[in-house]
């Protein structure tokens, strides 16, 4: 029985670890394609640094292995209230004046506006925590 439960452990281990690399290998391909579209190296780096954390925060917080997973509630509220924890955006006001929490939610509506559009992978929860209705409608999610 104990035996088991450390092969189940492993497998978990391992399944956590592919689901977290396909992730990055993702926030490559959507930071990737916002460098195409244009946008600056300085807010691609911020856009990285927060899919990343959100990533980490999933993984931490979680037992989720897949994107379709991810509740409307982990993606939103706590994930605002973890990072309004966190004392790197409390102390570097640089970080903080330049970069506000509703940055940090733009990010992930964007990256999962990607996923449904560029890579197939639809989370209607999560969308529909931040698009409307209509706004929904527009993007094919039913």
């Amino acid at each position: 029985m104990q035996e088991q439960t450390i092969k189940t452990q492993k497998e978990h281990i391992y399944e956590r670890a592919r689901f977290q690399d396909r992730l990055d290998l993702i926030i490559d391909e959507f930071c990737g394609q916002l460098s195409q579209e244009g946008t600056d190296n300085e807010t691609i780096d911020f856009i990285k640094k927060s899919c990343t954390m959100f990533i980490g925060f999933i993984a931490t917080r979680s037992e989720t292995i897949e994107l379709t997973e991810i509740s409307r509630t982990m993606a939103y509220s706590k994930y605002r209230a973890w990072l309004n924890s966190k004392k790197e955006f409390k102390v570097n006001t640089e970080v903080a004046n330049k970069y506000r929490q509703s940055d940090h939610s733009l990010v992930i509506k964007d990256f999962f506006a990607f996923l449904h559009r560029q890579k197939g992978i639809t989370n209607k929860n999560v969308l529909k925590a931040f698009y409307s209705n209509d706004e929904l409608k527009e993007m094919g999610v039913k």
